[in-house]
């Protein structure tokens, strides 16, 4: 089993009982942990103040995994009478989703900075770091973060636009990922170690057949229109049949008279983008675009938009009886995996990508649980096939 290392307040703490350690590539790292309540023993009242916020790190096998900050500190007293106390923590990053910019910085507007820049600005206000694993991509024209909105909030409407969705790496500081361009760490067969259960999660009303993102852009300056176009059969004017393939890009630039401008108060720049060509169904999705430039940038957002449909329409929850894979790494988010798994309807090996990761450990055992999605999630590219059609 994993040697596994907790500091409070940088101190090793050796009394903790159970830890669960979650880590995902689109939240912040959090994690959970029980202690015997014992207010004489040294250090205690220290550690586990309400409200006290106080700094707790993880190590496995000498490694960094956890840097954060205590939340809920709460005593637990069980029917047996045994006493313990339960505590829960966020990644260091993790204030920025609770916090606004302070009142000083205001007002926070930003102009033609890329969202590394913007991002290193709004979490240096509370010494938080910032990593990308990928090129963070153009600069934005303007944007501004209203006084009330959370810091977070705001960075992940920003990275949505760039195909960036964001966590927190080893450090707590805040990781800005797409998705990984490694290989197949494991390769898990249902009825065969270590594989342990695997479990569907299918949501229908998360899927749509066709989506589409509109930009503004100002009166009377040239309108621009970027359409991607699905195959339409000889017989149905609609979008038909399954499976995910190719479209038609067509671009155009079209400029209206002063008057005709003028009449219409919110001209569009739109990027029609077909997310499933030849769908079994019809189900369009408009939405809107805010601070996009030009037709790029409303192509990137949309492909962001359906990475999104792709990781929220279809999920599978596994088990295994090891933190590690098969390269004797810890299991990671933002990874990869071949799984085949009949009983849950993944009925030859699929190639999924490790969207969580929650480690869990007591005296006796080390599972994880790992949450799976489509390959596409986290790029907006679909797969060619999915594996309920292999």
């Amino acid at each position: 089993m994993s040697e596994v290392s907790m500091l409070i307040h940088g101190t090793r703490f050796h009394f903790w009982t159970g830890v669960k350690i979650s880590l995902n590539i689109d939240a912040v790292a959090s994690i959970s942990f029980s202690a015997p309540f014992d207010y004489n023993a040294p250090g205690f009242k220290k550690n586990f103040a309400p409200f006290g916020f106080a700094p707790v790190s993880i190590d496995v096998d000498d490694s960094r995994l956890f840097t954060g900050t205590m939340l809920d500190v709460s005593p637990v007293i069980s029917e047996d009478g045994k006493k313990e106390i339960s505590v829960n923590a966020y990644a260091k990053c993790g204030v920025l989703q609770d916090c606004t910019a302070p009142p000083e910085s205001m007002p926070l507007e930003f102009n033609k900075l890329n969202l590394l820049d913007i991002a290193k600005k709004m979490a240096s206000y509370f010494g938080v770091g910032v990593v990308f694993n990928a090129d963070p991509g153009p600069a934005f024209d303007r944007v501004a973060c209203d006084p009330d909105k959370k810091v977070l909030e705001f960075l992940a409407d920003l990275a949505k636009q760039r195909a960036f969705v964001i966590g927190s790496d080893e450090n707590g500081d805040l990781l800005f990922s797409k998705s990984s361009i490694g290989g197949i760490v494991a390769r898990l067969e249902q009825g065969f170690s270590p594989l342990l259960s695997v479990s569907p999660d299918f949501n229908p009303q998360e899927y749509y057949s066709h989506l589409t993102g509109l930009s503004p852009v100002e009166v009377n300056k040239p309108a621009k229109k970027s359409t991607v176009k699905a195959k339409k059969s000889a017989k149905d004017e609609k979008p038909a049949g399954a499976g995910v393939g190719s479209a038609e890009i067509k671009k155009e630039t079209k400029k209206e008279s002063k008057s005709k401008a003028e009449k219409k108060k919110t001209p569009t720049t739109y990027k029609k983008f077909t997310a499933i060509d030849e769908a079994p169904v019809y189900r369009p999705l408009v939405f809107k675009i805010d601070d996009a430039e030009g037709a790029t940038d409303v192509e990137t957002a949309t492909k962001a938009k359906l990475a999104r449909m792709l990781g929220n329409m279809c999920t599978y929850s596994i088990s295994v009886a090891t933190w590690f894979d098969a390269d004797g790494n810890l299991w990671k988010p933002n990874t990869k995996l071949k799984l085949k798994a009949p009983d849950a309807m993944i009925y030859d090996f699929f190639e999924f990508d490790i969207k969580s990761v929650e480690l869990s450990k007591d005296e006796s055992s080390e599972i994880a649980n790992l949450t799976l999605c489509l390959p596409g999630s986290f790029t907006g590219e679909p797969p060619e096939i999915f594996p309920w059609e292999m």
